[in-house]
This record gives structure tokens, C-alpha cells and sequence, in this order.
């Protein structure tokens, strides 16, 4: 038996981003937005917001040995608890009192909030019980060929609860933008889910020069779906097939599925946006995103120098009936076949205690072109360090550069009353590398880093760069870091 418990609670001060004044994009337009790199003392839109998430999990796995290692039952317990509490005690508002910052849509023309126009506060909660009860197995009896096989089936039970804030009079709020005083909350959803799925996996090894490994996984449709629209009922079957064959370096995978929009995507309801992608049964109306994706790779050890690697990929990705946030922030679906061309490369060698370690990644077909997908066309990524034991081999320490390079690409927009990237047109995120220096130690169970990332800040006559548009990423500073397992 095994079993373990997780739990975090995590208070993000949402900023809304750089709000750009008058002199940074009038009187200095030659250098905008690249003058927007003030850091603390740039103005932004939001000052009384924040989001709250706490989420906790129980995970425990059971196993009986049947028939030796050829016939093992096992059962999973999952549980899963997440809360998001979005509050906003400040909504921004110009002269004219149009929405400085939150889309202008509701109630009118006076009105351009859903509920109320002063003070946000969305909630939701969401919980999820998951059993898997399934059957595995390894066995060497075929000579030079093994075999490994799994078979399960999963039944979840979820439920989805949100609420608001309904209109009432501003009552004084804390920094953090809590009203101080009980806030009026409504219920504006509340879905369960009841599910159930069967996969499994089969894999096959002829000496280490072959391998054959096939897994797939069926969500069952509703039994009213199945009853009363049998051909819907398959056509929006979700599932996920994917076959493996190996020999020597070069690989194949074919990777399908079918799988339906989010529950955010299906529904949401708050103070700055509302829709609804579901019928009156609660079924999604938005079709089943599918996707067929065929990849090839080449992983080769090199001769003459240890853990000396080469890897390359490529992929063929099409994407039918994507689902996306629009320039709204809203969700839509793509009425074309969304096709991507993925290729990647790695190589990496170590001389002694020196060691080198590149990488890159280049897509095509997801840039700046077309709607519903936005990803930079090269992104790479390289490393150099020295490696040595010190203290007797007591302790293993690693120091290093790492360099990290994006092209040019139109980045998402951030949206935090529902904690989505959408897409816009009007902002380019340059291209951009940010070096770092780093040093690492670890002391049997306990690993230290510290890190001094983005230290060309500068150099390159930028004073900073854009992690999404008017969101400008951490300036170079200093970051430490301790992970100690209390077990040997």
C-alpha cells in the first residue's frame, strides 16, 4: 500500500498588467513599450485584486499479487478538492466611466459590469473522486520477448460549484481587496459529474532491439446520449489511442484522441464574464476537439566521449474543431483544421566534468497566422556546467550558465477573473534570450540551488522583456531554493 497528501494554499496580487501613461507612449512613443521596464514604479490597472486557489489531494494505491508477477490487482483512490476565490475591490474606472481593464459588457450602457460595478468577488469550488480498479502484469515466459500488460477501469464523481457577488452597497475593504464587512453571495452554478472510463496498456520487448506498446483509454457516453441519439452518442465519444514501435534509435508514434471543451469552456458565470456552451441537460455544445498526431524520432548514443546523445523529432499535428479564448476572452471554436509541423533536436555530451547540454524546438503553422493557437517559432534552450563531488564525495555540486532564446510572436493576453490566456492582435513580443548563472548542491537527501537569472538584462539595449503583453517578467535578481526528503 502506498499513499500520500497534498496540500497548498496560494495568494497570487493580481496587477492587470502596465497601465501605460501619457509620457510613455506620447511623448516617448520612439521607444515604446520597451520604456515600460520601471518595474515598481510603472502605474498598472488593477490595485485591490487577487486570486486565492487552496487545493488538497489524497492519492492511495492498493495492490494484490494474484499469480506472482504475471496477475497483480490493484485499486487508486483519488481525491481532489480545489477552491479559486477572485476578488477585486477596486474595479478601475476612467473619467468617462468606461472599464479601464475588464471587457465592457452587462447590464448597459451605464453599466458594464455584470453585477456590480464596484467590487468583484467570484468564487468557485470543485471536487473530484476518482476509483480505478484494474489489473497488471509482467511476465518473461515468451523466451527473449517480454510482456507487460494493464487493464482498468476509472469512475469519477465531480461536482462544480460557483458563485458572485450580487449587487449591494460598497462596504470598506482590506489592502488585499476583501470587504471587511459580510459580502452577499449568490449561486450561479452548480453541475455534478458522474463518469466512467476503460483503458489499458499492452507493451512488448524482444531483447532491447524491438519494442511494441499500444494504450488507449474510452470515456463512456451517457446512457439517455446512447438511448435516444445512438449516432451522437459516438460521434462525440471521447477517447485517446496511442501506438509505439521501436527498433534500435528510430521510433514511430501515432497519437488520436477525442476529447470535450474544459468545464470553464462549457460554462462561466461572473462579474466580468458570463457564457454558457451547455444546453438545458447540461451537455456541452461545442463539438469534441479532435486530434491525430504522427511523430518520428531518432535517439542515437555517440562514440568517443561519455553520455554523448543525440535525440531529434518530428510531428505532424492537426487539430479539428480547436476550442480558444477569442480577442474577447471569450470561448470559441475554429471551423478549420488547425495543422502543425513540430521539430525538435537535442544534443548533449559531457568531457570529464564539463558538460554541454542544446536544445531547440521549432514550430510552424502556430505563429502570428490564423486564430486559435499562438506559439513562438524557435524556441531554444543551452546549458554549460561543471560537475564534481566535494568533501569525500559527500556532496555533488553542479555550477553553470543556461540561455534561454524565443522568437518574435503576438503573446497571449492574461485574463485574471478567470485565470485564462487569450488571444490578441495588436502586441508583438519581441525576440528575446535571457542568460542565467547557477550553482547546485546536493547532500544525500537535501539539494540547495541558487540562481541569478536574466543577467544580460541590459546589455543588449533592452531593459527587460514581456512574459504576455504589458506583463513585463521578473528584472534580474536572486533566487534560492532548498528540497529536503525526509527519508533515505
Amino acid at each position: 500500500m502506498l499513499a500520500n497528501i497534498s496540500t497548498s494554499r496560494h495568494r497570487a496580487v493580481e496587477q492587470g498588467g502596465v497601465w501605460p501613461r501619457d509620457t510613455e507612449t506620447k511623448t516617448d512613443a520612439a521607444n515604446y513599450p520597451g520604456n515600460l521596464f520601471n518595474y515598481s514604479s510603472e502605474r498598472v490597472y488593477l490595485t485591490q485584486a487577487q486570486n486565492t486557489e487552496n487545493r488538497d489531494q489524497l492519492h492511495a494505491f492498493q495492490s494484490y499479487r494474484l499469480l506472482g508477477r504475471g496477475l497483480t490487482a490493484y485499486h487508486v483512490l483519488d481525491f481532489k478538492h480545489q477552491y479559486n476565490n477572485y476578488s477585486d475591490g477596486a474595479i478601475p474606472y476612467d473619467a468617462s466611466g468606461k472599464l479601464l481593464f475588464y471587457p465592457g459588457v452587462g447590464l448597459g450602457a451605464a453599466d458594464t459590469t455584470y453585477r456590480t460595478r464596484t467590487v468583484t468577488l467570484d468564487r468557485v469550488d470543485y471536487k473530484q473522486v476518482e476509483n480505478t480498479f484494474g489489473l497488471l502484469g509482467h511476465t518473461n515466459a515468451l523466451g527473449n520477448t517480454a510482456v507487460e500488460y494493464r487493464v482498468y477501469g476509472r469512475l469519477r464523481n465531480a461536482s462544480l460549484v460557483a458563485f458572485s457577488d450580487k449587487p449591494y452597497i460598497i462596504q470598506p475593504t482590506t489592502p488585499s481587496g476583501i470587504p471587511t464587512a459580510a459580502t452577499t453571495l449568490q449561486q450561479v452554478q452548480n453541475r455534478t459529474y458522474n463518469e466512467g472510463f476503460v483503458g489499458g496498456t499492452a507493451a512488448f520487448n524482444y531483447r532491447t532491439v524491438y519494442a511494441v506498446e499500444v494504450a488507449g483509454e474510452l470515456k463512456f457516453p451517457k446512457l439517455s446520449l446512447l438511448t435516444d441519439k445512438p449516432l451522437t452518442a459516438i460521434r462525440n465519444s471521447e477517447y485517446w489511442l496511442r501506438g509505439t514501435v521501436r527498433t534500435g534509435p528510430l521510433s514511430g508514434e501515432v497519437l488520436l484522441a477525442s476529447y470535450s471543451p474544459t468545464l470553464t469552456q462549457r460554462e462561466f458565470s461572473g462579474n466580468h464574464y458570463k457564457w454558457k456552451n451547455v444546453d438545458g441537460n447540461g451537455d456541452y455544445e461545442f463539438k469534441n476537439t479532435s486530434t491525430q498526431q504522427f511523430t518520428g524520432r531518432l535517439r542515437q548514443a555517440l562514440p568517443g566521449f561519455a553520455d554523448h546523445l543525440f535525440e531529434a523529432s518530428v510531428s505532424l499535428v492537426n487539430l479539428v474543431n480547436y476550442v480558444y479564448y477569442d480577442t474577447t476572452g471569450v470561448p470559441r471554436q475554429l471551423s478549420t483544421t488547425k495543422q502543425l509541423l513540430i521539430g525538435s533536436a537535442r544534443h548533449r555530451v559531457r568531457f570529464g566534468r564539463f558538460g554541454f547540454d542544446n536544445q531547440g524546438t521549432y514550430t510552424k503553422g502556430a505563429g502570428n497566422e490564423g486564430a486559435g493557437l499562438r506559439i513562438p517559432a524557435l524556441v531554444t534552450e543551452s546549458r554549460v556546467y561543471y560537475q564534481s563531488y566535494i568533501f569525500g564525495k559527500a556532496m555533488f555540486t553542479q555550477v553553470g550558465l543556461e540561455f534561454y532564446y524565443q522568437s518574435r510572436f503576438k503573446g497571449y493576453n492574461y485574463s485574471p477573473s478567470t485565470q485564462q490566456f487569450y488571444l490578441q492582435d495588436d502586441f508583438t513580443i519581441r525576440n528575446y534570450g535571457v542568460a542565467s548563472a547557477f550553482f547546485a548542491a546536493d547532500i544525500k537527501t537535501v539539494s540547495v540551488f541558487l540562481k541569478v537569472p536574466y543577467l544580460n538584462q541590459g546589455i543588449d539595449g533592452h531593459a527587460g522583456y514581456f512574459a504576455s503583453p504589458f506583463y513585463p517578467a521578473y528584472p534580474r535578481r536572486l533566487q534560492f531554493g532548498l528540497n529536503w526528503k525526509f527519508f533515505n
